[in-house]
């Protein structure tokens, strides 16, 4: 029997990567700055290919306001 732990170990998220970065592009085309790069950060992923380095400016307040600033 397999155990669910073994099947989510299993999955790779980097083959639809793509398609998760063109979802977050069109998420941030309709409502702008939905979603922000940290790829600028030190963040260390066991396998960066399948991780989408991208959070909402709000969970960061400095980063919120860098953003609000920008938009004219």
């Amino acid at each position: 029997m397999t155990a669910v732990k073994d099947v989510i170990s299993q999955c790779n998220t980097g083959l639809v990567r793509g398609l998760s970065l063109q979802i977050i592009a069109e998420m941030n085309h309709l409502a702008p700055n939905i979603l922000a790069s940290i790829a600028d950060l030190r963040v260390t992923a066991t396998n960066p290919q399948a991780v989408n380095l991208f959070m909402q400016p709000a969970a960061d307040p400095s980063r919120a306001r860098k953003q609000a600033e920008s938009i004219p």
